[in-house]
């Protein structure tokens, strides 16, 4: 574990653990939340409630959330996701330049994306 976060760290890139019960601090991997609140603060200006998701494993991090299951809002096509489905050239509702990558949206600094 040490060697894949020394490998990332050279990388600009930081590993996180998800719902572990061993402890990788001293590896440099802190305990991440794939739904993480201070995340959703910070990059989308949404108030995102810090209370544990009760119906995940004890050891996640996790907020509770939904899973909006939109397809084709990806355009990656992976074999496995139904987000990425749309193969019949540009989807024209794709923003690369925006955070969220489907549609814009004003952030609460009023900058536009």
């Amino acid at each position: 574990m040490k060697a894949i976060s020394d490998l990332a760290g050279e990388n600009g890139m930081e590993i996180y653990s998800c719902a572990e019960t061993v402890d990788l601090e001293s590896c440099n991997i802190s305990p991440g939340k794939c739904i993480d609140d201070q995340y959703i603060r910070s990059v989308f200006g949404v108030k995102a409630a810090s209370v544990k998701d009760k119906s995940q494993r004890l050891e996640c991090g996790c907020i509770p959330s939904k899973d909006i299951g939109v397809y084709d809002t990806c355009l990656y096509y992976c074999a496995y996701c139904y987000a990425g489905t749309f193969r019949s050239g540009e989807d024209k509702r794709h923003f690369l330049d925006s955070p969220s990558l489907i549609g814009r949206y004003e952030v609460p600094t009023g900058e536009h994306f």
